[in-house]
């Protein structure tokens, strides 16, 4: 079945069910991240070995669990060298990477491999340790010289704000809740409708996300897609120290000036990627003490390469896209659902990705966006009126109710019986302002009638025709037989 909301999407939906139909072994993702994502994969004799220790296992965040359920998952590391036997990579929160990791993960994409990336000015989940003493805290991710040869780049100590989106809550326990610029509420306005990963996405839910900005790359064929923007009113605010994040959040939000165009948080680059190491990488010799030698790989992707890149990390940990609970985990609005969109529309083959970059074509239903463009201008002056009617009935239902304060009993029983009469002609009104709004279905829903008997009814009809002119010339052949018999 295909739903008429997607129609704009049918022929990458349609190819989406093929590919999907002939590919059947599970997509192998692989993460690297410095939070612990995947949890402590231990069992048996290990894993009691720290509870009889007082400490207990950490589990996997929500998005892995939800991602093995549907493919193979395993931890790559932050350490390493060569990313091998994995289709999809997660880097999640990439803090003080080796560059011989980057040089790594910049081939792996280069040789057609797909990524997400989550990087972060400013990550809540990333908590200092117990024992961590000295400088401030780092909770800060970035990886911009990969960014930029993907014809991005995140500035530090930067994020998005928009009045409009930003949520009421508190941050301390026992304080008023208060309008929190950095937390956002990202609505339909806010998602790409002509891209199949953002279009059905209801609501995400982002925390001190950062600002993608697209950078020229000389030599690329690079075609970037913004997925996650903020409104018109939307702009970027700066700190200069990370303790500011959680500080004066009244103040942030006071000084924050509305711009007058969208900033954007997450982006999907596609096409024909440079090398961030056109020259290669120079690395310790493991055969000669203090030598070196030169790691060279792919200086320009042979194919189209495709990675997604979000400017937060909060949005997929456990405190925002899931609920934990005594019945288990639960999903939290569509934070979850634009990760598995992303990893779903990555893990298609490459004439997918080429469906979903020619944009959106609308293919209208003519006949019944003329019905109810037509039943709109029929039925609107009446239910003009309607509207009016009930808004003035309202009007002096309430001015009854003023009056009532203060009164007598037997003046107050007159104005509830007036009261009441107002109301019994407010719901007649609404009653009838609902059948004004049924007239608009009554004309597409005939239409769905008369399609609806034209693809039924013919069927059979043409199959009693048969069977009649079957039957008809059965009798004429077994007339035609025994009169030949007996004349024989």
């Amino acid at each position: 079945f295909f739903s008429p909301d997607r129609q704009s999407f049918v022929e990458y939906d349609i190819s989406y069910l093929i590919d999907t139909a002939v590919t059947r072994q599970k997509k192998r993702i692989g993460i690297v991240s410095s939070l612990p994502v995947v949890g402590d994969d231990v069992s048996g004799y290990m894993r009691q070995m720290m509870i009889m220790q007082g400490q207990q296992p950490k589990p996997a965040w929500g998005i892995v669990q939800h991602l093995k359920q549907m493919y193979e998952v395993s931890d790559v590391g932050t350490d390493v060298e060569e990313i091998k036997n994995v289709d999809i990579l997660m880097v999640i929160h990439p803090k003080n990477l080796s560059e011989r990791t980057m040089f790594a993960i910049d081939q792996f994409v280069l040789g057609g491999g797909r990524a997400l990336v989550f990087v972060d000015p400013f990550s809540v989940s990333d908590q200092p340790s117990q024992q961590q003493f000295g400088a401030p805290h780092d909770a800060s991710s970035s990886m911009n010289k990969l960014l930029n040869a993907w014809g991005l780049d995140m500035a530090a100590n930067t994020f998005a704000g928009d009045r409009s989106l930003a949520t009421m809550a508190s941050l301390r326990a026992n304080s008023r809740p208060e309008r929190i610029l950095g937390v956002l509420n990202l609505n339909q306005q806010c998602f790409n409708s002509t891209n199949a990963i953002s279009a059905d996405l209801n609501k995400v839910n982002m925390m001190f996300a950062g600002v993608l900005n697209e950078v020229e790359n000389e030599g690329s064929e690079i075609t970037l897609t913004p997925l996650l923007s903020t409104t018109n009113r939307g702009n970027s605010w700066t700190i200069t120290d990370q303790r500011e994040v959680m500080g004066d959040i009244a103040g942030q939000y006071r000084r924050f000036v509305d711009g007058s165009e969208p900033v954007t948080m997450a982006y999907i680059a596609t096409g024909k990627f440079n090398s961030a190491f056109p020259d290669g990488i120079v690395v310790p010799d493991g055969e000669q003490e203090a030598a070196t030698k030169t790691v060279t790989g792919l200086t320009q992707a042979p194919q189209d390469c495709a990675v997604a890149v979000f400017a937060d990390v909060d949005f997929i940990s456990d405190n925002v896209a899931y609920r934990r609970s005594i019945f288990g985990m639960s999903v939290v609005d569509d934070n979850s659902s634009l990760v598995l969109n992303t990893i779903e529309d990555l893990s298609g083959s490459s004439n997918l990705m080429s469906i979903r970059a020619r944009g959106s074509f609308k293919r209208p239903f003519e006949v019944v966006d003329a019905i109810e463009i037509e039943a709109e201008a029929e039925t609107a002056a009446e239910e003009e009126k309607l509207v009016a009617e009930v808004t003035a009935l309202q009007q002096q239902l309430q001015e009854k109710v003023a009056a009532a304060r203060g009164k007598g009993d037997l003046i107050k029983d007159v104005i509830l019986s007036e009261r009441r009469a107002i109301e019994l002609e407010i719901r007649q009104a609404e009653q009838q302002l609902r059948k004004a709004k049924l007239k608009k279905r009554e004309r597409i829903d005939q239409l769905g009638v008369k399609l609806r008997n034209f693809c039924t009814l013919p069927g059979p009809a043409i199959i009693l025709i048969i069977a009649i002119v079957l039957a008809a010339r059965r009798s004429m052949l077994r007339r035609y037989h025994i009169r030949h018999t007996t004349e024989s």
